[in-house]
């Protein structure tokens, strides 16, 4: 995943947090791409009341409530027949629905993978409040997506991103402006599994850790309490450091160190 790190999201599974101050989500059990229960919008971390934004059918062109409705099925054939009109017909592929979403967060929230990559090969697609739904959700694949879509640069996954959104698109979102992308993960407490497993990975930090366990060894109270000959174990450790330190000659100052404390 470009534009920073992966966050620990689940694959394909639901995820039971919510962020801090908005409604409890209640995950329904549905088939992939089909239509779950409407979940409330417009609900910010400030304030617990839903902002007044609701747009009404009307306002939609035919078009453009049938590409809405077959983004909410999961309809491909009809999303693809939709966008092939375009040439004679004029379609918004950012239109909202009246709960202020989006075919690409509508598609999202549905967790349809489908339907989203389709939609981000569109050059005038907006991520917008999409991001924020995928990483709600959970689902790695989505989010690792949107991430990845030339529009997303690293920059707005932190303190960019209220300058990247639109003011419909704060108007109609469940979280106020200031709640980016990676400030919401780590609400939710996504971690990076990627990070962890290169930092684990890394030499240096399993010297470093190689030496704490040397120290916890050398302890004099650690060897009188494990070991039936704790002098013969000491001379053993004090070897085996000596040996280490002309292997990791970085770190040698710290092997030659720690015998003294079993002297």
């Amino acid at each position: 995943m470009k534009n920073g790190a992966k966050w620990s999201l689940r694959s394909k599974t639901k995820s039971s947090a919510s962020a801090p101050g908005t409604s409890p989500v209640i995950n329904q059990k549905s088939k992939k791409g089909q239509r779950k229960g409407a979940r409330s919008r417009n609900h910010t971390l400030a304030n617990s009341m839903p902002a007044v934004h609701i747009r009404t059918q009307d306002m939609l062109s035919p078009l453009e409530r049938q590409f809405l409705d077959a983004a909410e099925k999961g309809n491909r054939p009809t999303l693809e027949a939709c966008l092939q009109q375009r040439s004679r017909i004029p379609l918004n592929i950012n239109a909202i629905d009246a709960m202020g979403r989006t075919a690409i967060e509508i598609a999202v929230d549905n967790e349809n993978l489908e339907i989203v990559q389709m939609l981000l090969m569109e050059p005038d697609v907006r991520i917008g409040n999409a991001l924020l739904c995928a990483i709600r959700e959970g689902v790695y694949e989505l989010a690792e997506a949107l991430v990845n879509h030339p529009s997303i640069t690293k920059e707005m996954l932190g303190e960019g991103w209220a300058k990247y959104l639109d003011p419909s698109e704060t108007a109609t979102s469940e979280y106020s402006s200031d709640i980016s992308p990676v400030i919401l993960a780590a609400h939710l407490n996504h971690s990076c599994e990627i990070c962890e497993e290169e930092r684990i990975s890394d030499g240096l930090h399993r010297s470093l850790k190689r030496i704490n366990t040397f120290r916890a060894l050398a302890s004099p109270a650690w060897i009188s309490l494990t070991s039936s000959d704790p002098i013969l174990s000491a001379f053993k450790l004090s070897r085996e450091l000596q040996k280490r330190a002309k292997v990791e000659d970085e770190f040698k100052v710290f092997h030659r160190s720690i015998p003294s404390v079993i002297r």
